[in-house]
């Protein structure tokens, strides 16, 4: 196989590996659920788009929703 193949193939599954982890880590997150952002501070999770993996949250600090993708610095506020 060529090297250049073998590396773009490493990274796809790097990247899809990182995906589901973080995925994991955010699974219990549900409509209505508080989260934290460290810039856009505290927010709720308004809804979840599975397929395009974003979380549609409201900040305090910002007026209007914003799209997230799951990769983003979220923690969960119990």
């Amino acid at each position: 196989m060529p090297p250049a193949l073998l590396a773009k193939t490493r990274i796809y599954i790097d990247e899809n590996n990182s995906m589901l982890q973080k995925k994991d880590a955010l699974a219990g997150l549900a409509e209505g659920d508080t989260v934290e952002h460290g810039i856009l501070g505290r927010g709720t999770v308004l809804a979840i788009d599975e397929s395009a993996g974003t979380y549609t949250i409201k900040f305090e600090k910002v007026a209007t929703p914003r799209k997230m993708s799951f990769k983003a610095p979220l923690k969960k506020v119990e």
